[in-house]
């Protein structure tokens, strides 16, 4: 998306934050001008070098002029934190990308919470740029509307939050600005003893205020409606003869295929004619979990994706080999006796290894059919989504709704079809702080280049927390078409 105006209003951000150092007198290092200024330089030359469209959305020379006044303006020492409060609203905003972020620096909050410290204690859902409670746990009844925290207009405490994103959907930004938000929260704003809180009564609609305490993190989460999830668990609806996959993190590969082999052992001896997939909460990881999926529920051919085009960097080819080891154990100490030898020995060392930084390589992706394999699922599948279904869980959608593996319902995954992704993580030299920025650009089957995810075959207009007690939207449709199936005697579909 194009972000019309975005280069005033960046520069406006810089002349407000720069203002306000919230972790002055805390106690925690400070770092000098010329480190903080040494760090900005390395980032934007990360950017450059790393990312494969970074000006994409604003001029290349804006952006150094936004850079030089962040430098300009930093004239005493500050804490890293700080920086990253200073830095990020610019940084991460000059392109539309989700897969450009950090990981907040965590030595400061675990020594704030170690020695007493509290946070923000109510769970929250970002919703439409409004704020609601997430528990039924408190006084203020589930579901309540925030208005204001110390005086703060909600509004503006979302706005801050969400200026150190830039994802390509507002709704996977606003979930992914709930997740976290006590963290957050204590991030952009600093500590407070207590909250006031001004909110309107989901009860009986009256504008009310109460002041509550802070908590540590344990209690907070003892406040959740949402329990932690696993990776990917197995349930059963028995009497629909359907088995349901909750397929919530592309995480954990070495023990994905011995769960499919249970799972679909199981649903093959009792007969099961339907499968449910769920991949509402999956914000992602590695695509190879999808590729022994796909095993299991289709002999159709099949990719994830059609074009990647990624630019060459030294730090991509880094990224190249320390992936290697951890996947297919290929790169061994001795290797590097002989490197310019061995790097030449396989054609995909040789492709990535062996180009000239900066230049871009294409690899397009023909579809393949997935191994044989004795457990196939014979029956129908369905696919449910959402808006926080991103990154490799939308590789999966994409693929599930392009080769017509089954129906999807819910709602437009949070990841386009056409984007940049796939980061790695560079250490600015003297704060430390983690940055991960994209390397690629991706097509993935079907996909268009109109800023849309896969959108389902069956739309569920349902803006409701996905936590939201007692109710379950997507999977009561699901269950309603399963059953009039049944109670029609319709015909399975066979191997898909």
């Amino acid at each position: 998306m194009y972000k019309t105006g975005l280069t005033l209003i960046l520069f406006m951000v810089i002349g407000k934050t720069i203002s306000c150092q919230i972790f002055d007198n805390y106690g925690f290092e400070k770092f000098k001008p010329g480190q903080l200024r040494q760090d900005l330089d390395y980032l934007l030359n990360k950017f450059e070098k790393v990312h494969p469209d970074y000006f994409k959305e604003i001029p290349k020379d804006s952006v150094y002029r936004m850079y030089e006044k962040l430098k300009l303006n930093i004239t005493h020492p500050m804490t890293r934190l700080d920086f990253l409060n200073l830095f990020a609203p610019i940084a991460f905003n000059v392109v539309t990308d989700g897969h450009n972020y950090y990981w907040p620096p965590l030595e400061e909050f675990n020594k704030y919470i170690e020695e007493g410290g509290k946070l923000f204690p109510i769970p929250v859902l970002v919703q439409k740029k409004k704020l609601y409670v997430n528990t039924d746990k408190l006084d203020i009844p589930y579901k309540s509307e925030i208005i204001s925290i110390n005086n703060k207009p909600a509004s503006s405490i979302i706005e801050k939050l969400l200026s150190h994103v830039s994802n390509e959907s507002e709704k996977f930004e606003e979930i992914y600005a709930s997740r976290d938000f006590s963290n957050n929260f204590w991030y952009r704003f600093g500590s407070f003893d207590s909250f006031e809180i001004e909110y309107i009564s989901s009860t009986d609609t009256t504008v009310r205020h109460c002041k509550i305490i802070g908590k540590n993190p344990q209690e907070i989460n003892n406040f959740r409606i949402e329990k932690p999830i696993k990776n990917y668990t197995f349930s059963e609806i028995p009497e629909l003869k359907t088995g349901v996959i909750h397929y919530n993190n592309c995480d954990g590969l070495d023990k994905f295929r011995p769960f499919c082999d249970s799972v679909f052992s199981l649903i093959k001896s009792k007969d099961y004619s339907y499968l449910i997939i769920d991949i509402r909460k999956n914000v992602g990881g590695t695509s190879r979990l999808a590729d022994v999926l796909l095993e299991y529920i289709t002999d159709k051919p099949v990719t994830q994706y059609n074009i990647i085009e990624t630019k060459v960097s030294k730090e991509r080819k880094k990224y190249h080999i320390d992936v290697r080891k951890k996947y297919n154990n290929d790169f061994k100490w001795y290797n590097y006796l002989y490197y310019p030898i061995y790097i030449r020995t396989d054609n995909g060392r040789k492709y990535i290894l062996t180009a000239k930084n900066g230049t871009f390589i294409k690899q397009k992706f023909e579809p393949k059919k997935p191994k044989e394999n004795p457990l196939k699922l014979n029956g129908q599948v369905y696919l449910l989504t959402s808006p926080y279904t991103y990154s490799a869980a939308a590789f999966f959608a994409a693929a599930f709704k392009c080769y017509g593996l089954g129906a999807i319902i819910g709602q437009e995954t949070g990841q386009p079809t056409v984007f940049t992704g796939d980061w790695l993580g560079v250490t600015l030299p003297n704060t430390e702080i983690y940055v991960c920025i994209s390397f690629a650009r991706f097509i993935l089957p079907c996909g268009e280049d109109d800023e849309h995810g896969v959108r389902p075959d069956y739309l569920i207009d349902n803006d409701v927390n996905l936590y939201e007690i007692g109710r379950d939207i997507e999977m009561d449709f699901v269950r309603k078409i399963i059953n009039e199936k049944i109670k029609t005697g319709a015909n399975r579909l066979g191997n898909r």
